[in-house]
């Protein structure tokens, strides 16, 4: 009985410390879907993955945006991290639109109410608390560089 007992502490250490180990990792792939898009895409391309849900530097963080037109198409946008043998594990997600008239892309993190905000904030929580000007819920210029990477990535390229 005492052993059964250790043993499934040791097992749930095990699982907890896992997660830790895998705390602020790299990005391994991002997989975009949405509009025009049949299958989800995924690429470990260096532009792409070169983005990190926790330095959030997918996004101009100082570049407060206000929210895309409606009728632009939204892409999601997901992030991954390789945990070794139990493999690739989304950790983030971001809505991506790409604004041909300002010939900016934009980025949201989803907030409250979104589908996506728990997995997010599992990962990170994006309310200042953590020194990061990046607030859940808002909409911010995305990086250039990654943005192009994506964009290469989306039907009308």
């Amino acid at each position: 009985m005492r052993t059964g007992t250790i043993g499934a502490l040791t097992a749930a250490l095990a699982i907890a410390l896992a997660g830790v180990a895998h705390g602020k990792a790299n990005t391994a792939r991002i997989s975009i879907s949405g509009p025009g898009i049949e299958s989800e895409i995924a690429s470990s391309d260096p532009e792409l993955i070169m983005a990190n849900a926790w330095a959030g530097n997918f996004a101009e963080a100082s570049q407060v945006a206000s929210a895309p037109d409606a009728s632009l198409p939204r892409h999601l946008v997901k992030f991954y991290i390789d945990t070794g043998e139990s493999g690739m594990r989304l950790v983030y997600a971001v809505h991506f639109v790409w604004d041909p008239t300002a010939r900016r892309a934009r980025v949201q993190l989803p907030g409250p109410g979104d589908r996506w905000y728990r997995l997010n904030i599992g990962t990170i929580i994006h309310d200042g608390s953590d020194g990061s000007p990046l607030r859940d819920g808002s909409w911010y210029y995305a990086n250039e560089e990654w943005a192009r990477a994506v964009r290469a990535l989306l039907p009308s390229g």
